[in-house]
């Protein structure tokens, strides 16, 4: 609730999910086409990117969009290795704790670069 009152404001356009773990993101995911994925990097059932790499995987076997991610992490290693592993083009990666301009500008720049892209643009 948190996250969608803040938000939702300023992103009027855009509807949001929040999840409490991988799976339950895996599964929201399966059932609808999202414009941006927020993961944090360690979360319970699946990790950020175990969760990127499935759904990676979903995008090259049916016919959607890939969406693209921002990684947070409040460990400096942690997003610098997946970073080498998740470089999607349009991908951004967050050591928390980050200012909510800083989210903000991230989710804009996301959101405005594209609004995905096919497992076979990576």
């Amino acid at each position: 609730m948190f996250y969608t009152k803040i938000l939702a404001p300023h992103f009027p356009q855009h509807c949001f999910c929040i999840v409490t773990n991988g799976g339950e993101a895996l599964d929201a995911v399966r059932r609808t086409q999202y414009d941006l994925i927020i993961t944090d990097l360690s979360m319970p059932i699946l990790e950020g990117d175990e969760l990127y790499s499935l759904i990676l995987k979903m995008s090259a076997e049916e016919p959607r969009k890939m969406p693209p991610f921002i990684f947070c992490s409040g460990v400096k290693q942690a997003l610098d290795d997946v970073r080498a592993t998740c470089s999607g083009k349009l991908n951004r990666f967050m050591l928390k704790p980050f200012r909510w301009h800083e989210l903000q500008d991230a989710i804009t720049e996301a959101l405005a670069s594209d609004s995905g892209f096919t497992a076979q643009e990576l």
